[in-house]
């Protein structure tokens, strides 16, 4: 889990996420993906935006918490 990442791109949401109640809903949003490898979750917004790919790592976002899928 990493607090303050935005896993950015390579979304398999449609625009503007899925609605979530935290990060650890959004942690089951992905696993039942098949696609799914990663995640983020949006704090403010309460979105969780499931990642075909971890892509370059992430950039910063101060509210967003994101993960991969174990």
């Amino acid at each position: 889990l990493r607090n303050g990442i935005n896993l950015a791109g390579n979304d398999l949401a449609p625009s503007g996420g899925i609605p979530a109640d935290d990060y650890a809903s959004c942690c089951g949003i992905c696993k039942a993906t098949s696609r799914c490898v990663a995640y983020t979750f949006a704090v403010s917004t309460k979105r969780c935006y499931p990642k075909s790919s971890v892509g370059s790592g992430g950039i910063s976002s101060s509210g967003s918490v994101s993960g991969v899928k174990n």
